[in-house]
């Protein structure tokens, strides 16, 4: 989590430690000029760090992501 950037906007690091990985919630951020940058670590090994700027919704059920899964995850 950051304060700030020298572009005025505040920095939220979600799920830093990792612990929040299969807890059931899911993160649906709505792009806007919000002056708030939502930040993640994805991409497996690659670490691919991903930010968007807007509205912050969590949303919180089991399997929520179970059909993404089978979209972008393959199992051979």
């Amino acid at each position: 989590m950051a304060d700030g950037d020298e572009d005025g906007r505040r920095y939220i690091y979600l799920d830093p430690d990792g612990t929040g990985t299969g807890q059931g919630w899911v993160f649906v951020i709505v792009a806007g000029e919000t002056g708030v940058v939502y930040q993640t670590q994805g991409g497996g090994h690659r670490c691919v760090q991903y930010a968007q700027e807007g509205y912050l919704i969590p949303v919180f059920g089991r399997d929520l992501d179970r059909e993404l899964k089978e979209i972008f995850v393959h199992s051979d």
